[in-house]
């Protein structure tokens, strides 16, 4: 069967992987900020009293942290959601 659509050149193809493999590496670069970001907002929540005892002096900085551990979560998520759209839409 004749075929309208002219085939694709070499480095036609080769762009579309390079594509593909660019928004694979950023999915994983999101995935791997989010596992940290989680996991370094647990562990700190977790031993606070262990590690820094019953009322740490340097609470106001541990409070910014948590909530730029936070943000990122956040971010990330609105990433995915944002992508998530505009597969969806087209």
């Amino acid at each position: 069967m004749i075929s309208d659509e002219p085939e694709a050149s070499p480095g036609q193809n080769y762009r579309e992987r390079l594509e593909q493999a660019h928004q694979q590496a950023h999915r994983d670069f999101d995935k791997a900020v989010m596992t940290l970001s989680a996991g370094g907002l647990g562990l700190s929540v977790a031993f606070v009293k262990d590690i820094a005892g019953p009322a740490p002096s340097h609470m106001p900085a541990l409070g910014f942290a948590w909530a730029m551990l936070a943000a990122s979560l956040l971010a990330i998520m609105f990433s995915f959601l944002a992508l998530l759209t505009l597969v969806w839409t087209g």
